[in-house]
């Protein structure tokens, strides 16, 4: 799900876990790295267009 000029929301399946501060020396380059299965739930809700809010 791309945003801000190709960078995007996408699933993660290598990563072992989620929600740390392990960005900050594992980070994905601005993208948003998520779950398989909540990837694919925030896949269904999302429309063209929908704003997005990256917070570190």
């Amino acid at each position: 799900m791309p945003y801000n000029n190709g960078e995007g929301l996408h699933d993660a399946y290598w990563r072992y876990y989620f929600g740390s501060d392990n960005y900050h020396t594992d980070g994905s380059h601005g993208f948003v790295n998520m779950p398989y299965d909540i990837a694919a739930y925030v896949y269904t809700k999302v429309n063209s267009g929908t704003n997005v809010l990256v917070e570190e």
